[in-house]
């Protein structure tokens, strides 16, 4: 006789992490960062308790005694950031024989749990899955593209401003510099996760600050910011990317790219609430919108008779400058 239970619980360490959620997502063919260095090097450590699994034990009575089997099934990553912002990412049922049997929605109401102290908790989701999440009580607040592009020789010589990009290499005024324009940006404030960010990508990629001096002003100053990373098909991701103007965008694009071999292919996720989107990313560097995600947000349940969505909006709806914020950091965290 074989007696089979579920358990909910969080990842030991950032190895057991990865074996499911990066393993998994590569298996839905979901392109993450390549050896799941954004889980080990940005995820993980900002928000460690919010990566869980769904553990299936099986015990069966044998002659020889008590056999236990256990099997991991299901993980989702529930991140927290300083201000208390939840997000949702990394939902799935990897055995796909493990499937319709409650669970996937197990690990994902425990997440929730998790994270009812949040005023807001957000996720992306693919258009089938809208309203499923909408039972869980979701609301559709807006909407991310993903775009794709190749690089091609003449990309390498398309720099309109004359602006220079160094690398930000940890430095504690770039950095600082960033995390303010993120939260002015999206209405986020995740400073331990914009570290580590910079951090998994001085390593495992790029993290560059475009800098140039202006008609009239005497020293140079920051005039945007953008990473990019390999990711486990071969492509490179970009994100994010923020930049004061439109051709400053196309310089810093085009510094990033300058990184890589010719014929390297591209993909970024971009916030459409951003004017001038489809004129960068199709316009100005021929790149193509491939794929439509569907950004959306509830309340933590400690919030739920809260009604003042005006006065404590949901980030990326809070009344900031979203004029300049090009790409998202990632689909995953937002």
């Amino acid at each position: 006789m074989t007696q089979t239970s579920f358990q909910v619980r969080q990842c030991v360490n950032v190895k057991e992490a990865v074996a499911a959620h990066y393993a998994w997502a590569i298996t839905e063919q979901w392109d993450a960062g390549k050896d799941g260095n954004d889980i080990k090097l940005a995820f993980y450590p900002t928000h460690s308790a919010g990566f869980l699994i769904g553990i299936v034990t099986e015990e069966e009575d044998r002659e020889e005694g008590k056999v236990t089997n256990e099997k991991a099934v299901s993980c989702i990553c529930g991140m927290k950031y300083d201000d208390g912002t939840g997000f949702l990412a990394l939902y799935i049922v990897g055995d796909a024989s493990q499937r319709n049997k409650g669970y996937g929605i197990r690990v994902f109401n425990q997440s929730l749990e998790d994270l009812s102290s949040s005023r807001w908790i957000g996720l992306n989701a693919v258009e089938e899955q809208v309203s499923n999440y909408q039972k869980s009580g979701f609301i559709l607040r807006g909407s991310i593209t993903r775009f794709n592009g190749r690089k091609k020789k003449e990309d390498n010589n398309r720099a309109i401003t004359g602006a220079s990009a160094i690398d930000i290499d940890r430095s504690h005024l770039f950095v600082e510099k960033l995390i303010d324009r993120d939260h002015r940006s999206s209405g986020l404030y995740r400073p331990t996760f914009i570290k580590n960010w910079i951090n998994y990508h001085e390593s495992h990629g790029w993290a560059l600050a475009l800098m140039h001096c202006q008609p009239g002003a005497e020293e140079k100053k920051v005039v945007g910011f953008g990473c990019m990373r390999p990711l486990a098909s071969g492509a490179y991701r970009i994100g994010p990317l923020y930049a004061d103007t439109l051709d400053y965008a196309v310089d810093l694009v085009t510094q990033l790219m300058g990184k890589v071999p010719d014929d390297a292919e591209f993909t970024t996720d971009s916030f459409m609430a951003t004017p001038e989107i489809n004129e960068l990313f199709q316009n100005k560097l021929g790149w193509s919108p491939v794929a439509t995600f569907y950004q959306m947000w509830r309340k933590g349940a400690d919030h739920s008779n809260e009604e003042d969505h005006e006065s404590h909006p949901p980030p990326f709806e809070a009344p900031m400058t979203k004029d300049g914020y090009y790409s998202v950091f990632s689909l995953e965290v937002g």
